[in-house]
């Protein structure tokens, strides 16, 4: 019979839940560089050049990123990003609104609309599913006359 080697320290950590699933120990505190990071990552600029301007390679800001505390702090911006844009939703239909009155260049219009709906997939607003037709039945209820051509402003 082949004996049982003692399991390593390593081995204890990993099943005791103390290291992540790939074998790293979790930061403990995020520092000041782990911030900046983090704040160029959710300002939407790659890990690739994240990783160039720190001198780290993609791998590493990968692994940071996907470090408990670095997530927690993630999910905690994104949800106070979506609380904000919920409380804006109706202005931005108002906006949207006066957008699409008359004397605004079609553009415009639907430059604004797609800015709507880009924000809306970015944050994911589960209190926001409405479909673009919905939305533009809402801002016909709220503008007084439209009148939409949809030939290309000349």
């Amino acid at each position: 019979m082949i004996a049982q080697s003692e399991p390593t320290k390593y081995e204890m950590e990993k099943a005791a839940g103390e290291r992540l699933p790939n074998g790293a120990m979790p930061l403990k505190q995020l520092k000041p560089v782990h911030l900046e990071m983090i704040a160029m990552h959710l300002d939407g600029i790659r890990n690739k050049d994240i990783a160039l301007r720190f001198g780290f390679t993609e791998s590493r800001i990968s692994i940071l990123l996907r470090q408990p505390k670095a997530v927690e702090l993630i999910q905690r911006v994104l949800e106070d990003a979506k609380g904000r844009f919920s409380v804006l939703r109706h202005r931005i239909v108002d906006v949207l609104a006066d957008g699409l009155k008359e004397g605004v260049d079609k553009r415009t219009q639907f430059a604004a609309i797609d800015r709507y709906h880009k924000m809306h997939d970015i944050l994911g607003s589960k209190d926001v599913d409405k479909t673009a037709e919905d939305v533009i039945q809402e801002i016909l209820k709220r503008t007084d006359s439209i009148t939409i051509d949809l030939k290309a402003d000349t």
